[in-house]
């Protein structure tokens, strides 16, 4: 039986939402629901036909909406929802230092766990 989970996050911008789900393997399909007058996500593993889960704009953000009943991801729900959020920070970091000029150097994953970014802006 399918139990579908609403799960809020704190992503807001589908750009950065759609190059972090890229970077951890996904393909996505971008759905205008016409009734809500939104759009969603369907996020699949690569080479499978039916989606793991997705991603529903409602407001300013966007919620993860699973069965986890079903959940087939080689991890747990709240592991992914870990890295899911570490993730979008650094594609949100990297995304707003680029487009005000800077460069991504240096990403240096640590022995805790964290990632640590180096942007560099020259001016001349």
């Amino acid at each position: 039986m399918s139990h579908f989970s609403k799960i809020k996050t704190n992503i807001s911008r589908l750009e950065v939402l759609k190059t972090t789900l890229k970077n951890l393997g996904f393909v996505y399909q971008l759905n205008e629901d016409l009734d809500a007058n939104s759009h969603f996500l369907s996020v699949y593993k690569e080479n499978t036909k039916n989606p793991s889960f997705f991603f529903k704009c409602e407001g300013n953000e966007y919620i993860l909406i699973a069965d986890v009943s079903t959940w087939n991801l080689n991890v747990s729900s709240e592991h992914f929802l870990e890295k899911l959020h570490k993730g979008y920070a650094i594609s949100a970091i990297t995304h707003y230092g680029t487009s005000n000029g800077f460069n991504v150097d240096e990403e240096i994953s640590m022995t805790d766990g964290s990632t640590k970014l180096i942007l560099r802006k020259w001016c001349y």
